[in-house]
């Protein structure tokens, strides 16, 4: 066997260094290439105490799609007035006292929606962008809240609260079963409850992922509602955006502001790489009931005949 020039050799031995080299280049261009999209969601407060804020906020997250609950006639003059070039295509749905909804998109918006309310006091806003190539289903809640009565002590108010965490749970069940199917869903909105409540677990099993969670640890997460009620400062974290697996998490952000008793939440999503091979039947949000989870079957809630003061209301 004749031995190979001393240039053949230099020339194998050049093509194996360089070609491991050259794929991990590609992939990680891939990666970094990957487009991403923003989405915000924002309880304004229906008393609207400060709408010049609620735009600041708004125009600091610059998101693609922006969702608001407690919006009504006024906050949607003063929102298309100051913010209808940034946002084009924008739909609002009008209810009494705290029920409202908008949406604001720099994207068209379709197959828009609102579903009667359940167990709670306010309905769901729905509707389908297409962002970054693919379709995503919107789904704007706004889940029961407990309003802080006059005098109420802060561990009663809690035990109250913990109490009609049920209705809430019973909520976020009729909401995913009633939209199960096979588009990729974002669930965002005042879901008025905790971190570790009955109605966060339910949507984790549907397989939906708290974005704000995902994107930051636990010693740096924040609250996003805040009011002075009876003399005592409560601060809870009740604004949440899930998504389902079809996306990822870049970041999550609490945006600071003056608009509301609520704070702006905006997420920066991809599309998860698996997404692209699978179907979109593997990749919404899983609304297939679970043995391990069997729904809470509480009355249903009404609204107050009369109108609370809105700061009280969650």
């Amino acid at each position: 066997m004749n031995k190979p020039s001393t240039q053949l050799l230099t020339l194998l031995l050049t093509v194996l260094a360089v070609l491991p080299a050259g794929t991990t280049c590609a992939k990680e261009a891939v990666a970094s290439e990957t487009p991403t999209f923003r989405i915000a969601s924002y309880n304004i407060n229906y008393g609207n105490p400060n709408l010049r804020g609620v735009v600041a906020a708004i125009r600091q997250a610059d998101a693609d799609v922006v969702a608001l609950q407690e919006t009504n006639r006024a906050s949607e003059r003063y929102l298309r007035r100051h913010l209808r070039k940034l946002y084009p295509h924008s739909r609002f749905e009008h209810r009494p006292r705290a029920g409202g909804f908008a949406f604001l998109s720099k994207v068209p918006l379709r197959n828009v929606r609102y579903l009667p309310r359940s167990k709670g006091w306010y309905g769901t806003y729905v509707a389908t962008v297409n962002l970054a190539g693919r379709d995503i289903q919107l789904v704007n809640v706004h889940l029961k809240p407990t309003v802080p009565r006059e005098g109420e002590e802060m561990v009663a108010f809690l035990a109250r609260w913990t109490r009609e965490g049920g209705i809430r749970r019973a909520e976020a069940v009729h909401i995913l079963e009633t939209l199960g199917g096979k588009t990729p869903l974002v669930l965002l909105g005042d879901f008025n409850s905790l971190p570790s409540s009955s109605v966060a677990t339910y949507v984790k099993r549907r397989r939906l992922t708290d974005s704000y969670e995902t994107a930051t640890p636990p010693d740096k997460r924040e609250h996003t509602w805040h009011w002075k009620v009876n003399g005592i400062d409560w601060s809870f974290r009740l604004d949440y955006i899930y998504h389902a697996a079809a996306m990822v998490t870049r970041t999550c952000r609490i945006i600071r502001g003056k608009g509301s008793d609520h704070d702006l939440l905006v997420s920066t999503l991809a599309w998860a790489p698996a997404h692209v091979a699978g179907t979109d039947a593997d990749t919404a949000a899983d609304t297939r009931p679970s043995v391990t989870d069997t729904p809470d079957t509480p009355a249903k809630s009404e609204p107050p005949t009369t109108t609370p003061p809105a700061p009280k209301e969650l």
